[in-house]
């Protein structure tokens, strides 16, 4: 008897609203997996006539999809558990990452391959999910063998079937499978039993992953598609894959390296703050102006602070502190000192020039040419002319003579502020070292009392 139709009535069998078959004279309902496989065919106009997916099912906007896998690929502590426990608070919350408000709806299952219970906590509270209800935790630190464990399987179903989650994160999801990594055949299979179970139940799956060990390298690298760990078979059938990158302490970058429906550009970068008890947020860039503005601010208590201080008191990255530091200090707007006092010995340190200074027109927003007036005549002519008052003169006319090129340059500030040769900078040399700009001063200062 074929299997549509009734083997009682011998009558064609209907489809009801589930889209499940049945007989309809007697009711008989045939066992689903007795059901023979088939294909159905489609023309293009029926296929187009389909409504779209309603836009609930945007959970984080076009990060987490339900129905769809996003992969987050990450070095071992660079956050990508946090990333993934991010993304369901906000999808259960409905609070916004990135940009994107979540859906609020839940529940969300997190099976958790690889971390004990006080590693587990904490990532719990780093999210704010350590109170939720509607957030369930599986921990199975051995792992799963879900490419071929039918007991494994079964249960993982039954707990889906259970508690119907909008979203389900499997991490480490390496460790979900028994197989090689680097194994075709166990990826694959791995990831059409998962692809075939977010399908039947519609949640949102994601996949925390470690990307490839670069052997060539220690320092940070620009993570690419084909840096995921084993087998290209994880990322083919993803709908989109992310990859988060540690820069230093608090800061971090998300690459998109693939987004199948087009919805974020491929190759885009995001930059990121990190902080404990937020998780990951968007970096706001400050205008060069503004930072110059309040690295001046912050300076000009008197304090001398190395750069990681004012990276620190400015959210901003090591790297543009030392970079935009350097810049004022060689315009002559902060003081420079190698271990001053209650600070170490090799200590780098910076402030602002002293208001006194600023006040003369040595430094601060002078035009350039712009007459100004120092505290004290700079030019002999002054005294030689019977001239004792300080007349109005123009900035750097303090000449000095560099310890290294001896070659003469003008010296804008002969008490503080940065001493650079033109004709060592032209080399490629650039700042003295402190001795050496003590030094120049203390020449600067004798020329200056000569006057």
């Amino acid at each position: 008897m074929s299997y549509r139709r009734c083997p009682k009535c011998d009558v064609e069998l209907v489809r009801d609203a589930h889209d499940d078959w049945h007989c309809g004279e007697c009711g008989f309902v045939p066992d689903p997996s007795e059901e023979p496989f088939e294909l159905q065919v489609l023309t293009a106009r029926e296929i187009t006539a389909f409504p779209d997916p309603p836009a609930s099912d945007m959970l984080v906007g076009p990060l987490v999809i339900r129905g769809a896998r996003t992969i987050i690929v990450a070095d071992t502590g660079h956050g990508k558990t946090t990333l993934a426990g991010q993304l369901v608070s906000a999808a259960l919350t409905g609070w916004d990452v990135f940009g994107y408000k979540g859906a609020g709806v839940g529940p969300a299952l997190i099976i958790d391959l690889e971390q004990g219970f006080r590693s587990i906590k904490r990532a719990l509270r780093d999210v704010g999910l350590h109170d939720r209800e509607d957030v369930l935790y599986v921990s199975v630190p051995d792992g799963l063998a879900l490419d071929g464990d039918e007991e494994h399987r079964a249960e993982v179903e039954r707990i889906v079937e259970e508690h119907c989650p909008a979203i389900v994160v499997l991490d480490p999801f390496y460790k979900g499978h028994r197989g090689d990594a680097n194994e075709e055949r166990a990826v694959v299979d791995l990831m059409r039993y998962l692809d075939g179970l977010r399908a039947r139940f519609g949640f949102a799956l994601i996949l925390p992953a470690h990307p490839r060990k670069d052997p060539k390298s220690n320092t940070l690298r620009k993570l690419t598609l084909h840096d995921v760990a084993g087998s290209g078979a994880i990322v083919r059938g993803a709908e989109l894959v992310i990859g988060l990158e540690r820069l230093s302490h608090g800061y971090a970058k998300l690459r998109i390296l693939k987004d199948r429906d087009g919805d974020l550009s491929v190759g885009e970068e995001w930059s990121l703050v990190f902080t404990r008890g937020e998780g990951f947020t968007l970096k706001e860039e400050t205008p060069e102006e503004d930072l110059e503005k309040r690295i001046l601010e912050l300076g000009a208590d008197g304090e001398w602070r190395i750069s990681s201080e004012f990276a620190s008191e400015l959210t901003i990255r090591k790297n543009k502190a030392i970079q935009t530091l350097e810049k004022l200090a060689e315009a002559g707007h902060l003081e420079v000192a190698i271990g001053p006092p209650g600070r170490s010995a090799r200590a780098r340190c910076y402030r602002t020039v002293p208001a006194v200074w600023e006040q003369s027109g040595t430094v601060g927003t002078v035009e350039p040419g712009e007459p100004t007036v120092p505290p004290f005549p700079t030019v002999i002519g002054n005294r030689r002319n019977g001239n004792s008052e300080a007349t109005p003169l123009r900035t750097g006319t303090v000449a000095v003579e560099c310890l290294h090129c001896k070659q003469p340059f003008r010296l804008e500030d002969p008490l503080a502020g940065a001493v650079r040769c033109p004709a060592c900078v032209a080399l490629g040399r650039g700042l003295v070292t402190e001795r050496e700009a003590d030094e120049m001063r203390f020449l600067a200062r004798l020329r200056v009392q000569a006057a």
